[in-house]
Parts: structure tokens; sequence; C-alpha cells
């Protein structure tokens, strides 16, 4: 079995990786069934903790571990308990050759594993939210805030927006 880690993850999220490799080699013999299993750190991932693609033609996965999330507030447990998680969607999915998702199969992997089987996490992830850019906009009786989707139409001359009220075409503050 060939196992890729991104070199992203500190030596604590290491080795929780490493010790649940280990769990499941001896638990549910994956190097036997398992071709590959790639980790990543992504900073793509919004309010999500992690993701797990499997791809059972090929009997390989990838885990994607949320990056800003488990570098900022979230400890090493929360890692452990995600990281397990994935990796069972993994292990059930290749295992039991069909997409598990949270059913039966994938809980007792996870417990299994040493997991808690929850499908959802309750960090605090207020932080991770993006923030939407907004643009002023007025007109003779108010200011209005837009989009930046409506913000770009405007200056691209694509639209024109105007108040309701006041009949007045919008016009940048």
């Amino acid at each position: 079995m060939k196992l890729q880690i991104d070199n992203t993850f500190n030596f604590e999220q290491r080795k929780v990786i490493d010790k649940y490799f280990e769990i499941a080699k001896e638990k549910f013999n994956i190097q036997d069934k398992i071709i590959s299993i790639e980790i990543k750190n992504s900073g793509r991932l919004k309010t999500s903790a992690g993701n797990a693609t499997i791809y059972r033609i090929k009997n390989c996965g990838i885990i994607k571990m949320n990056k800003r999330l488990f570098n900022s507030t979230v400890g090493i447990k929360e890692f452990e308990n995600t990281f397990s998680h994935e990796l069972a969607h993994v292990i059930a999915n290749i295992i039991h050759n069909c997409n598990c998702g949270h059913d039966a199969r994938w809980k007792r992997t996870h417990i299994a594993l040493g997991g808690n089987a929850k499908r959802t996490h309750n960090y605090d992830v207020s932080h991770l939210r993006p923030t939407k850019n907004r643009f002023d906009y007025k007109c003779n009786c108010q200011i209005f805030k837009l989009s930046a989707v409506r913000h770009n139409k405007m200056q691209n001359g694509k639209a024109k927006y105007y108040c309701k009220k006041c009949k007045e075409y919008l016009k940048r503050v």
C-alpha cells in the first residue's frame, strides 16, 4: 500500500495519522485491499472539518483535512476524531465495495478505529466563513450595499440599478 502524506501536517498530526493507519492495518488488513491513500491539508474546505474521496475501481482514496480549522483553534483530539472519521469512509467503501456514506457499516468501521461514529462536528467555524464584500451605492433617498456581482456589472456597464422609491439610478459613493 502506498501512503502519501502532505508535508504541511505538524508533528502531532502526523503521529495521529500514523497511529490510525496502524490500527487500520491491524483491524482491517488494509494493505491487501487499498492500493494507495493520499492525505492532504486543504485550504479550500470552508466549514467541513474533513473530506474523503474514494476511487473503488482503483482501490484508493484521498483524505483532505481542513488546514485553516486544524491550524487555528481546534485541538489534536478533534483532529484525531475527524481523521478517523474520514479514514473510516475510505476503508468501509473499499471493503464493502459500495458508497457506505454514514450507514451502519461506516459506523462499525469508525468505532473499530476508535472514533465516536458521529456524522457532524460541532467545532467553532465562525472565523472560517468568508466575509462578503459589499459596495456602497446611493440614490436621492438612501444608500444601498450591492454585492460584488452587481458592483462588477455596474462597473462594466452591463447593468444599471435604480431605487424603487425615488426611481433614481444608483451611483457609486
